[in-house]
């Protein structure tokens, strides 16, 4: 579904931008959680049994590290845009980092922590993670760059910007069944290493682009 929402989420900011106000977008998407979640209210059938009926989730710590990192990125975007110098952006930055060590010490402390910290003494998940961190990242980058030079360089409307994306549904998609299918007969890091390497192949493609193409 990310490649199918990645795509259609460069359809509708298209339509609103281009035909509407632009602040009717956020409408939209509060309207359409509330259809979603009203839906899966009604289809999705109630669970029987708890697997876990003496558990209990780690409302404080969820709410340190999403904190922590809806601030962070808050901070680094906003930089971009206002400078480093708005006495704001360091607040928040100290916030952020505030919330970051109650968030270590919370989960350290906690009986029940939504995520044990004993997980990173596993040799494979730090490297994992990391690999995980730099390749969605760079994805990221990928779509907001990929987007305003279409839109700045080219020329393009935003209604033929999300035209260009409908590749992204498609092959996202095929990859998605390709790995569901794959992982019957590879090992997990070998997946892994085929979908960074495609990443990578990616970007590049994307960095050696010419200005005007067809």
């Amino acid at each position: 579904m990310a490649p199918i929402g990645a795509a259609g989420g460069s359809v509708f900011p298209g339509f609103f931008g281009q035909l509407l106000p632009w602040w009717w977008l956020f409408f939209f998407l509060a309207m359409l959680g509330a259809v979603i979640v009203s839906l899966f209210h009604l289809i999705v059938p109630a669970e029987g049994r708890p697997h876990d009926p003496a558990g209990n989730i780690d409302y404080i710590g969820a709410y340190f590290g999403i904190a922590a990192l809806f601030l962070f990125n808050f901070v680094w975007t906003q930089a971009t845009i206002v400078g480093w110098e708005r006495p704001y952006i360091y607040i928040l930055l100290i916030l952020c980092a505030l919330h970051l060590v109650m968030f270590v010490l919370w989960e350290i402390r906690t009986s029940e922590p939504i995520m044990p910290l004993t997980i990173w003494n596993s040799p494979s998940f730090r490297m994992v993670i990391i690999s995980a961190f730099v390749s969605f990242m760079s994805f990221g980058m990928l779509l907001w760059y990929v987007t305003a030079w279409q839109i700045q360089i080219r020329g393009y409307s935003m209604f033929l910007n999300a035209a260009t994306y409908a590749p992204l549904a498609i092959g996202g998609a095929g990859a998605a069944i390709l790995s569901a299918k794959a992982i019957r007969h590879l090992a997990t890091q070998y997946i892994l290493a085929i979908g960074s390497v495609a990443t990578v192949v990616s970007l590049i493609l994307i960095a050696t682009m010419p200005e005007q193409q067809t």
